[in-house]
């Protein structure tokens, strides 16, 4: 009966050997996953264009904010004008005196076609 308590004490080694090797062999993954990126990740280039595209981004925000603060203000001059407006008095229009127009009498139709056009047939 005393080799049952061996036997359990051997799987209790096996099991923590079995835990050891899965945390190095992830340890060792994830160490060259690492590498990789750092490889992959060194190209200058694409890391100019994205610092450029950041900086440009960035400064076309700005633009449309101060764009955005433009329109606000010019949006103020406007309300105040119209409010200036609304606040004047209206005069009704003055009839303006017009001589009368001469009436279209209508004239005699001629009796004969006297056409220029008329001797050169």
């Amino acid at each position: 009966m005393a080799s049952y308590g061996n036997f359990n004490m051997n799987r209790k080694r096996k099991g923590k050997k079995v835990i050891i090797t899965v945390v190095c062999v992830i340890v060792i993954l994830l160490a060259a996953v690492f590498a990789i990126g750092i490889i992959a990740g060194g190209g200058g280039e694409e890391a100019e264009r994205i610092s450029s595209a950041v900086q440009e981004n960035t400064q076309l925000k700005q633009q449309i904010s101060e764009l955005n603060d433009e329109i606000e203000s010019m949006q103020a001059v406007i309300d105040d004008l119209n409010a200036e407006l609304d606040a004047r008095p209206t005069a009704a229009p003055t009839p303006s005196e017009t001589a009368p127009a001469a009436s279209a009498e209508p004239t005699d139709s001629p009796s004969s076609t006297n056409s220029p056009r008329a001797g050169s047939r």
